[in-house]
Parts: structure tokens; C-alpha cells; sequence
């Protein structure tokens, strides 16, 4: 659920196929099918007043895999992404059997070029056309190779970047075997965002990390990513000192509020100690906690506490 510029709420609705419009006493104001389509994870409200979906398509044999986006007025389907297409449906790097493949978390819209970017839990992050083209790819560089339209996927990965703007070329951390003291590479991330600074946030869930499972921690971590040269380099993080105590493998969050230069940090699924939630509000300057709390989930064996938090202005 987020908050529409009309001060409204939003959110898809798994069941009816069904974005909905409603206010802060529940009354449906508005809705919008998505027929042939099953919602998912996120909708998001585009500067033209359109909505960006991460749907499943109907009657075919993987999930999680479109975008679609619908005109507010017309209420009808104006473009379609076929993820099966323009990314490579049989990499199986990160997670083998092909029905959920890339498991599409989040979507991202970059006014700058009318482009979107992707979360797919299971691939990596990837910056695709109107026309459904990859841009670049932010992932570890292991099993790439043709996408379902014949591109090649290894000519679109970024390459990171040591703090000192050096290329970094060991294989290991190119294939996530290790971590480079400069740079780590996402993890079965979520919540794609893009800074004012026009670089790239995203919760770094950290699951399996270097292929292990031994290092159990989340980041909140910032990239700037050179589209031209192919680069990234990560600037900002926060989440690796915290260890298993902000360790989340599944769901949760990360946003920025550039009007207190603050990031807050939500790993919404913790385990260690027990089931827990938390939100921390960090510093990006000192990188200094100013606010945390701890939710705890509805029941004991609740394991999802939160899966998106953001802070809203009640009243304008």
C-alpha cells in the first residue's frame, strides 16, 4: 500500500486482478482490471499518472515474469515487457527449475530516459527500454549467455568499480565468490529506488551470499552505476555491521528522504533471535542511527513482519 500524489492509497489486489484507488477511511474511489494478468509484489504510479505492474501472465508455464503498464484514464494495457524475452529465462545461477525464474520483486521508473528498472529476486537488477532492450545488468557475471531474443546478455553486465575508480578483474568477485573490500554485489535484493544524485538504492537481502549462506547480513547499499562505460561502483551501505540482528533473506525495504538525508533501512522477515521486524533510520551523511524500532509479527509463527514501509504526510 502507498501513498498516490492525489493523497489517496494504492495496491494491487492478488485475487480480483485489481489495482485499487481508495482513501483513508477504505472507500474505493477507483479501480483498474488487469484482465489476462495476475498482480504481484508492486504497482507504481508513473509522473504521467500511468501504473507500472509486475504481473504473471495467464496461461503460460512460468510466473513473475511481465510488466505491464496501464493508462489511468483509458484503464487499458498501453505497453507490455516479456522478461522471457529481452533476459536469459534459463540462467540458473542463482536459483535452478525454470516456472519462477526471476521472480520480479520491484519496479523502478527513470524519468531521465522513460526507462524502468527491475528487481528479479532470482537474476539480478536490469534496466530495460520501452522496447523491452536491456540497458545493463547489475549481477554476478556467472551463467550469462543469450537472452530469449538472441541478444547477449554478457555484453550488458556491469563491471565493478574499486573506490579508486579501478576496474576490479578478479573472477571471484566478478562470480560472487568473495567480496572485493570496495565493492559486494546484491543479493536476492528488493525495493529498487533511484536517488536524486541519479544513483541506484536497493535492500541487499544478502540470501546465500557468495554462494554460502554463511554470511548472514543485509545492506541498505547505494550504486553509481556508468551506463556508457558499463561500470558500477558502490558509494554508500549500511547493514553489514548490524550482522543477523538486521539479517532479512526475504521481503523488506529501503528508502530515501532527501529533505533529511536519511535512509530508512527495513528488514521486514528477521529469524535470529526470533520472528521480528525492524525499521532503522540512518544517517547517510554520519551514518548514525537517529531512529529504530523493533515490530514484532501478529502471531509467534509469523514469518513476514513487513514487506514495504514508507513515511507519509497525513495531512497537507
Amino acid at each position: 500500500v502507498e501513498m498516490l500524489k492525489n493523497g489517496n492509497l494504492y495496491f494491487g489486489d492478488q485475487t480480483t486482478h485489481t489495482i485499487y484507488e481508495v482513501d483513508f477511511f477504505g472507500t474505493v474511489k477507483n479501480s483498474w482490471p488487469m484482465p489476462g494478468y495476475i498482480f504481484h509484489h508492486q504497482v507504481l504510479e508513473l509522473p504521467n499518472g500511468n501504473f507500472l505492474v509486475t504481473v504473471t501472465k495467464d496461461n503460460i508455464s512460468t510466473i513473475n515474469d511481465f510488466i505491464i503498464e496501464i493508462d489511468r484514464n483509458s484503464k487499458q494495457i498501453v505497453t507490455t515487457w516479456d522478461l522471457r524475452e529481452s533476459l536469459q529465462a534459463d540462467r540458473d545461477a542463482w536459483i535452478s527449475g525454470a516456472r519462477n525464474w526471476i521472480h520480479v520483486n520491484a519496479v523502478e521508473y527513470d524519468r531521465s530516459d522513460d526507462c524502468i528498472i527491475i528487481s528479479g529476486r532470482n537474476q539480478g537488477v536490469a534496466k530495460l527500454t520501452r522496447d523491452n532492450k536491456v540497458k545493463w545488468i547489475l549481477s554476478t557475471h556467472n551463467g550469462w549467455n543469450k537472452a530469449g531474443d538472441g541478444t547477449d546478455m554478457k555484453a550488458k553486465l556491469l563491471h565493478p568499480l574499486a573506490k579508486n575508480g579501478t576496474v576490479i578483474k578478479d573472477t571471484n568477485v566478478l562470480y560472487g565468490h568473495i567480496n572485493h573490500p570496495d565493492f559486494e554485489w546484491n543479493w536476492y535484493q528488493h525495493a529498487t529506488k533511484l536517488l536524486p544524485n541519479g544513483n541506484l538504492m536497493l535492500f541487499d537481502n544478502g540470501d546465500n551470499r557468495n554462494f554460502t549462506g554463511d554470511l548472514k547480513y543485509s545492506r541498505a547499499v547505494e550504486y553509481k552505476i556508468n551506463e556508457n562505460g558499463k561500470t558500477v561502483q558502490q558509494v554508500w551501505q549500511y547493514g553489514k555491521e548490524r550482522g543477523r540482528e538486521t539479517f532479512s533473506d526475504i521481503v523488506s525495504d529501503v528508502d530515501y528522504y532527501a529533505e533529511t538525508n536519511t535512509v530508512v533501512f527495513t528488514p521486514g522477515s528477521i529469524t535470529y533471535p526470533s520472528n521480528r521486524g525492524k525499521l532503522v533510520e540512518v544517517s547517510r551523511s554520519s551514518g548514525n542511527v537517529v531512529f529504530e524500532v523493533t515490530v514484532l509479527p501478529p502471531t509467534d509463527l509469523s514469518r513476514v513482519t513487513m514487506h514495504r514501509t514508507d513515511k507519509i504526510k497525513l495531512y497537507r
